[in-house]
């Protein structure tokens, strides 16, 4: 249960951290209208992660794939804060917003798989609550953070790596039988 909670927590808590500053993230390397774009791009590609979301889930195991999603996000909050320049921004928004319309998603499919119908509403309603905490600071957390830091390149490489801890805790958390092994 913590390690979807947790695990998830943190990955929202980035995501909606991002998505919130998106647009200033974007603007003064595409001016207003090519940040809306991208924003709007963004928003599409979540829908198209979705959708592929929705013809595979049956066949995968979802924390792991959860675990890969958010891995790939990292990789992609990485590379703008390495080279924050319009062709990283670009492709990289796209893959983030791919991502995104995933992991909204997955934290409930995980429970129901890890836990079974009959446990699932108590289950899902500590763990939802958790999520759904903890993802109300991104704002803030990336708010404070350019403030302190000055800038957006070193805010995406801390979250990067809040995202890289939100894989790992998913992945200590999986059960036994899964077949985890330490080493």
């Amino acid at each position: 249960l913590w390690s979807v909670a947790l695990g998830f927590a943190l990955g929202l808590m980035v995501q909606v951290g991002f998505l919130t500053h998106h647009y200033a993230l974007a603007e003064p390397l595409l001016g207003t209208a090519g940040a809306g774009w991208l924003v709007g791009a963004t928003g599409l590609a979540g829908l198209l992660g979705r959708l592929l979301l929705a013809r595979i889930i049956d066949g995968i195991d979802p924390r792991r794939y959860s675990m890969g999603i958010m891995a790939l996000q990292a990789v992609a909050l990485g590379a703008v804060a390495m080279a924050p320049v319009v062709p990283v921004l670009v492709p990289v928004s796209l893959v983030y917003g791919f991502c995104l319309g995933q992991i909204t998603t997955l934290s409930p499919i995980v429970v129901r798989r890890e836990f079974g119908a009959e446990a699932f509403g108590s289950v899902y309603g500590v763990a939802g609550t958790v999520i759904q905490f903890c993802s109300a600071f991104g704002p803030v957390f990336f708010g404070v953070l350019v403030t302190l830091l000055g800038g957006y390149a070193p805010v995406l490489g801390i979250a990067a790596g809040f995202e890289a801890l939100a894989l790992t805790v998913l992945w200590y958390g999986i059960p036994r039988r899964q077949g985890r092994t330490n080493g």
